[in-house]
């Protein structure tokens, strides 16, 4: 390719391996089409090459920085600090409290960059709506409250298995006010055994002993 490498438009976007690929792709292109165009078309066929290996690589940075993130069977949708801290705080549940990681991982299936902290149990997948306060907050925090939530969605499909053929769940059974101090105390022993700071605890202690 000689000095074609220095002025591609692909290279600060992809890895060497991806150049030389991209390289090798639009070399392949000009000795299939060399036989059959005109020599006058040759250049317009290296243009159209290279347009499209830069399209491809640019579609690919672009999804990697605003694609969803998969953690385990967790997808992860935000940007990319929020899918950062996501992952933080799903790596710390996973280490500290597996229980709680199983319970999070088997009833939520998506985690979701939102305005408001919701559990939409009743999309499919599952999904956590988590805004920037609470996942922000500290890692802690953000933790402690994937799990609370995770609760309330496993609340809502129990009530699908014990109640087969209904379609939909009463709002009692999972956010509920009994349901709401189940989550906080599950949430408690989470933010206690991966080591929340003490002004969390005393945070969740006063949710829980509020009610609803």
């Amino acid at each position: 390719m000689g000095g074609l490498d220095s002025s591609l438009p692909l290279n600060g976007l992809t890895s060497p391996n991806t150049n030389w690929e991209a390289c090798r792709t639009i070399s392949c292109i000009k000795m299939t089409f060399g036989a059959y165009l005109p020599r006058k078309w040759h250049k317009t066929v290296l243009l159209v090459s290279l347009t499209v290996a830069a399209g491809v690589a640019l579609f690919l940075v672009l999804h990697a920085v605003f694609g969803p993130a998969h953690f385990d069977n967790l997808e992860i949708r935000g940007t990319r600090r929020f899918k950062a801290r996501v992952i933080q705080a799903l790596t710390l549940l996973r280490s500290k409290t597996p229980h709680a990681y199983e319970l999070a991982t088997n009833n939520i299936g998506a985690i979701s960059q939102s305005k408001h902290s919701e559990m939409a149990a009743y999309r499919k997948p599952p999904t956590f709506e988590l805004n920037d306060q609470t996942a922000f907050y500290s890692v802690t925090w953000c933790a402690g409250s994937i799990a609370h939530d995770s609760l309330h969605s496993r609340f809502y499909f129990n009530y699908l298995k014990l109640h087969p053929g209904e379609r939909v769940v009463v709002h009692d059974a999972w956010m509920g006010e009994a349901a709401e101090k189940l989550c906080c105390e599950h949430q408690l022993r989470v933010l206690r055994q991966i080591g929340a700071p003490t002004n969390e605890i005393a945070q969740c202690l006063t949710a829980k002993t509020n009610g609803y």
